[in-house]
Order: C-alpha cells, then structure tokens, then sequence
C-alpha cells in the first residue's frame, strides 16, 4: 500500500487552507474525510488520522477551515447559511 502521508495547502473559497492526508491516496482506497468542531483544526486530531488509516487501510484527510489551524483568516463576520 502506498503512503499518503503528506502536508500541505489547498485554495478553496478564495483562501489557502491547511490540510494533512495519512494513508492511501483516493485511487488506491476509499477516503475518510475528518471534519472539526468549529474551534478545532489539523492539529488537535493528534493521532486519531493515522490510527484511523492504520486500521482501516483507508486514506484519511482532515483540514483547517479558514479562520482555525495555519490557515488564512476568516472574514469576519462570518455569514450564516439558513
């Protein structure tokens, strides 16, 4: 099985946002994909991406939405979607 492990930056919605994957890559294996609470980021699943990746055989991706993490800064304020 491939390494996914990687670190990075993606553009989405205008901002750089940070992201780290474990695992597969898509075209070798499903993808979890892990989202926060709202004052969470990358950083505070410690663990959890890899032990999920290692037990499942699955690639795991989590992010850090603008605003959280090393990611750019939100606007403020921020819109509710309703």
């Amino acid at each position: 099985m491939a390494d996914w492990s990687r670190e990075g930056r993606l553009e989405a919605g205008g901002k750089s946002l940070e992201y780290a994957c474990w695992g597969p890559p898509p075209d070798q294996a499903p993808t979890l994909v892990l989202l926060h609470e709202g004052l969470g980021c990358v950083a505070l699943w410690r663990d959890i991406p890899e032990r999920l990746a290692e037990a499942t055989g699955w690639g795991v991706v989590a992010y850090s939405r603008a605003g959280y993490g090393q990611s750019d800064p939100a606007d403020l304020p921020r819109r509710s979607i309703t």
